[in-house]
């Protein structure tokens, strides 16, 4: 073999999707977009407080691994309070996850499964959009397929170097601890990969030696429990959330029968693949799960320990989400996505390599680096005792053995017939949706609707803004500029009193009134008619979800409106 040949491998070619994920990655955030309402509430906190008062509890209720913030911080101290300054460091982590994915697919998968892996995760709208956004979700996709990685790569080097066996084993709850500071998905992870691994070596070397791997898993709990201490302790378990995500389905009913958790449950694919995945509904979700599920039970069948590490963090979400401590849906799921990518990358690999397999060349040149047990006649190394010193005259690792279970050829073909028509379904939306400018996915700008508003404020002005938008005033407006004030929003309650907005007003020439988000289902149409009981608009700006008026207010208001009573809030 030539040097070139040893440097560069087949799968190799899947850096060109790396190439262009970190171009689309780079042209997101180029666009240098507003901060949304949660962005808005981590730049709050981010620059309101120092490194010890991020171990704290945090302002507006957020979350975030302690590392995490504390880079995002470094970042904000080093490049200033600019979007893209604070989106730095989701940046870096978002383009680490597409080499993460190439070096996983260009170990253990052939050219096929590299390119469907690494050209999928480059195109996927989810990991592109959080890459180039304020919060934790890329560094959640990147660590947890990176621990995956070293975990199997870890069950290999332990069996193929029995001299050095634990330091696969300590590398791997080395990285699980690192991961576990800026990913909380990496916390949720880990326990389900340390299982795998541990019953795998407990089957290949005994309980003696598993012991020993699930020792160094003392130094992770010891890491979590000071991390727990010094910030998640503050930051998670918010009560509202659980409504939120309740409604959205991603978590079943409080106190569910039988029958509502197995339908939660049953309607996870589905959900799942709107958001996360960005996969089209009907018939290619349907051969989009059909190839997950071959990926998964290819690995289960030629390399059982290698497809329960990638069946951990679907099972483990699974089981979260049903006790309802961590919903499964939406952005809080993006961290599986790369492991459903890579099962499907797996069938994808599988199906091509057995339609070549009648032509020794062609099947040379698409078989992986290294055996992943799931091609035609393949034997993987790492799950059983003694398996990294095969007995002599056995077949080359990727050859097929006498009597080996392999995919017929035919039955290959028609399945990367299927694969290629449902990753070209798959693709081509994504690719569309990727190449559309931000402003036309962002449904908000509160950065243009709050300069607005202060570029006409002027003495005689009350300003009035949706109680929802309030992260977004203190973030943008400058300290004061934007007082006299108020947040509103709409209430339902009994005791509210109508006459108290009329009070507010009474007295200044206009209103500036700005919705950004909407949050609250009522108050949208509630300050509509406020502001046409009370005056007439004079100017306003369409800015997408976002919306801003000048009003000038009438002598006399109508009369006060019941119906859409309004409570207050006095701007800070």
């Amino acid at each position: 073999m030539t040097p070139a040949r040893r440097l560069l491998r087949p799968a190799d070619i899947a850096l060109v999707a790396v190439l262009a994920g970190v171009v689309l990655r780079l042209w997101h955030y180029a666009q240098d977009a507003s901060l949304w309402l949660d962005e808005a509430m981590i730049a709050i906190n981010v620059r309101e407080s120092g490194f010890g008062e991020l171990t704290g509890e945090l302002m507006y209720n957020q979350s975030a691994p302690l590392a995490w913030l504390w880079l995002v911080r470094i970042a904000r101290v080093l490049f200033g309070d600019g979007e893209r300054a604070l989106r730095l460091v989701p940046l870096l982590l978002g383009i680490a996850g597409l080499i993460v994915a190439w070096l996983v697919a260009r170990r253990w998968l052939g050219p096929a499964g590299a390119v469907t892996l690494v050209g999928l995760y480059a195109i996927s709208p989810a990991l592109i959009r959080y890459s180039a956004e304020l919060k934790q979700y890329s560094a959640d996709a990147t660590l947890v397929l990176m621990m995956a990685g070293v975990a199997l790569w870890a069950l290999e080097r332990s069996a193929a170097v029995p001299s050095r066996r634990w330091l696969p084993i300590a590398l791997f709850w080395l990285a699980a601890l690192v991961s576990s500071w800026l990913s909380m998905s990496a916390i949720l992870a880990a326990p389900g990969f340390a299982l795998v691994l541990v019953v795998a070596i407990w089957r290949r070397d005994g309980f003696a030696a598993a012991f020993r791997a699930a020792a160094w898993g003392f130094g992770w709990l010891a890491s979590f429990g000071v991390h727990w201490v010094a910030g998640l302790a503050a930051t998670t378990g918010e009560p509202h959330l659980k409504p939120f995500w309740t409604e959205r389905g991603a978590l079943p009913p409080e106190h569910p029968s039988a029958g509502q958790l197995l339908e939660w449950a049953a309607a996870r694919p589905e959900a799942l693949a709107i958001e996360p995945l960005h996969v089209p509904a009907g018939v290619v979700s349907v051969l989009f799960y059909l190839a997950l599920l071959a990926g998964l039970g290819l690995a289960l069948w030629r390399r059982p320990a290698a497809g329960w590490l990638l069946a951990a963090p679907l099972v483990s979400a699974l089981i979260y989400g049903a006790v309802r401590a961590v919903p499964m849906g939406s952005r809080l799921a993006l961290w599986l996505a790369p492991i459903m990518l890579t099962l499907v990358a797996i069938a994808a690999d599988a199906a091509v390599r057995a339609a070549v397999s009648p032509f020794p060349r062609a099947a040379a040149w698409w078989r992986p680096a290294v055996p992943t047990g799931t091609g035609p006649g393949e034997r993987a190394a790492g799950d059983d005792a003694g398996a990294a010193h095969p007995p002599a005259g056995a077949p080359a690792a990727g050859t097929a053995a006498p009597g080996a279970r392999r995919v017929p050829a035919a039955v290959g073909a028609v399945a990367v017939l299927l694969l290629v028509t449902m990753t070209g379904l798959v693709a081509a939306p994504q690719i569309a949706h990727a190449g559309r400018p931000v402003t036309e996915t962002l449904t908000t700008d509160d950065r243009g609707g709050v300069e607005w508003i202060s570029q006409r404020k002027r003495d005689g002005d009350l300003v009035l803004v949706t109680i929802s938008s309030a992260p977004s005033i203190v973030w943008y407006a400058k300290p004061r500029l934007l007082r006299p004030g108020h947040y509103v929003r709409a209430s339902g309650a009994a005791d509210c009193d109508p006459a108290k907005l009329d009070a507010a007003v009474a007295g200044y020439q206009r209103l500036l009134v700005y919705q950004g988000i909407r949050t609250e289902p009522r108050t949208p149409a509630a300050l509509l008619a406020q502001i046409d009981r009370l005056g007439t608009v004079t100017e306003e700006i369409d800015l997408g979800e976002s919306h801003a008026w000048v009003v000038t207010l009438r002598p006399t208001p109508g009369p006060p409106d019941p119906a859409n009573c309004m409570t207050l809030v006095t701007l800070y």
